[in-house]
């Protein structure tokens, strides 16, 4: 079957999108993935069967929508909306008939619920996952890079972090935190793969590191950086999964983040370093959306990474079992399975 799987150019969606089409591969269909703007009438005339992967936004997504809704009637029902959302939709926002005829896929129980809370309709929930033959190809560049990074900063415990300055992403508050912990200690190192603009914010802190600019890299060296640091720091306030906590974690690697759904569908709550937020707030971006901030003091942080840094040091063995235990809940959620679901919802 030829199948059109059709996203922005999102990094994260993109990355999912990749996914979904190498699963559908390894069925034996044709895949066609696209982070293009095609019209109607290119999208049917190429395809027997069709994914969109955007969020529910109707700010930016009503197109697709409308695509949702005439490809159930051209491609006999073989579509799928595939969807994530990092807070409550507006329901104003949305046309009637939206709530009538489109149907979700959500990637978390979190995502399901924030579009069922409105009446929107969801048929499944299929949560992201990693694909297991690339976390053992992305093993050679963790070898690598750690090579690199323990030859550079010798005896310091290295943190990294993928993000950039959007608020919801949090990279303000990691500052913030790391601020904190250089006024008490200074072996550990902070190292970043985000945005060239983050450069003005770092750049005076000692102990922060940009490595490379997001969205630059292929995958499997992401996944092999995850793997050569000794934690990862996830300081978002709002995600709709949550892939790079689930991806450091296949690579063994501990997640430093806030607890709150929907990370706490699948991290590991005691081999992880976690703390609750100290309040949820909405912050309207005129999306459509209200997007759910799990806010934290950066000082929580800041107290995490100390923590962290003690069991590094002083407990190794507490460190290497919270490797192993991330690691085997991580490999629970395999692409490879997961996205079969996808194929089975086109019927293909």
């Amino acid at each position: 079957m030829k199948v059109l799987i059709q996203t922005s150019k999102s990094v994260s969606l993109s990355e999912v999108a990749r996914q979904i089409a190498y699963v559908g591969e390894k069925l034996g269909h044709v895949i066609i993935l696209n982070r293009s703007y095609p019209s109607r009438d290119t999208i049917f005339s190429i395809a027997k069967a069709l994914v969109l992967i955007y969020p529910p936004s109707p700010a930016y997504c009503m197109h697709w929508f409308l695509i949702y809704r005439e490809a159930k009637k051209e491609l006999n029902g073989r579509v799928v909306y595939y969807t994530t959302i990092e807070g409550k939709p507006k329901r104003l926002a949305f046309p009637q008939w939206v709530f009538r005829d489109v149907e979700f896929i959500a990637n978390s129980h979190y995502t399901a619920k924030m579009l069922q809370s409105i009446g929107l309709k969801v048929k499944d929930i299929i949560h992201h996952g990693i694909l297991s033959e690339e976390v053992k190809l992305a093993s050679y560049y963790a070898k690598k890079y750690e090579n690199i990074i323990k030859s550079k900063f010798k005896n310091r415990v290295v943190f990294g972090t993928v993000s950039d300055l959007l608020p919801r992403k949090g990279l303000d508050k990691l500052i913030e935190a790391t601020k904190m912990l250089l006024k008490k200690r200074q072996d550990f190192v902070v190292l970043l793969i985000t945005k060239k603009d983050i450069m003005p914010h770092i750049q005076t802190i000692p102990n922060m590191f940009m490595v490379c600019e997001f969205g630059s890299r292929d995958h499997t060296e992401i996944m092999g950086f995850y793997g050569a640091i000794d934690y990862l720091i996830h300081p978002a306030l709002a995600e709709g999964f949550g892939l790079p906590v689930l991806e450091a974690m296949a690579m063994g690697t501990p997640v430093i983040h806030a607890w709150y759904e929907p990370l706490s569908e699948f991290s590991h709550k005691d081999a992880n370093l976690t703390f609750p937020p100290s309040l949820i707030r909405y912050v309207d971006t005129q999306e459509g959306i209200l997007y759910e901030f799990h806010e934290y003091d950066p000082e929580d942080l800041a107290e995490m990474m100390e923590k962290a840094i003690d069991i590094k040091l002083k407990h190794k063995d507490e460190y290497e079992d919270r490797k192993a235990k991330v690691k085997e809940q991580a490999m629970k959620f395999k692409s490879e399975e997961l996205y079969k679901r996808i194929y089975q919802h086109l019927g293909v």
